[in-house]
């Protein structure tokens, strides 16, 4: 199973798959970047304060037209509730930030780019690579005996 892993790392990061593009739900208007909150994290009450540019970065909002928000009823039938993210991405310390909200780990170093819902990381540590650096680096091989396990890939 160790060789069919590394195996599939290997094609993944020889492949260069790219994660989906994803735009702002609203707030060009006001010059900041807002994504409609999933039904899942909506707050136990939506009655909170409305979207602007003096918002920082994580702040939750209730859209009521500013900003170009929508009529979502994304929380509840009455609610509009939006966070702030960054349009571009910020590194992250914590394993767990994905880039949705715009923060992004680099698990083996590199350097965060790109936008929210589109991060990646480049520059990453020596034998790393992909999105997040999560890949090891594969180099292709014309030998039929490189299975990918010590980095070096047979590409039929």
């Amino acid at each position: 199973m160790k060789h069919r892993s590394s195996t599939l790392l290997c094609l993944l990061a020889l492949a260069g798959l790219k994660s989906v593009v994803a735009n702002c739900d609203a707030g060009s208007s006001c010059g900041i970047c807002l994504m409609l909150l999933p039904s899942s994290e909506c707050p136990s009450n939506g009655d909170i304060g409305n979207c602007g540019s003096s918002m920082s970065i994580g702040d939750l909002c209730e859209g009521d037209g500013e900003c170009g928000t929508t009529d979502a009823n994304n929380c509840g039938d009455d609610y509009d509730v939006y966070r702030r993210v960054s349009e571009t991405c910020i590194a992250s310390s914590s394993p767990s930030d994905d880039g949705s909200y715009g923060n992004f780990y680099c698990i083996n170093g590199g350097t965060v780019g790109g936008y929210t819902g589109s991060c990646t990381c480049t520059s990453c540590n020596t034998g790393f690579g992909g999105s997040s650096c999560e890949l090891p680096a594969c180099v292709a091989s014309t030998s039929p005996s490189d299975d990918g396990e010590d980095g070096n890939f047979y590409c039929i």
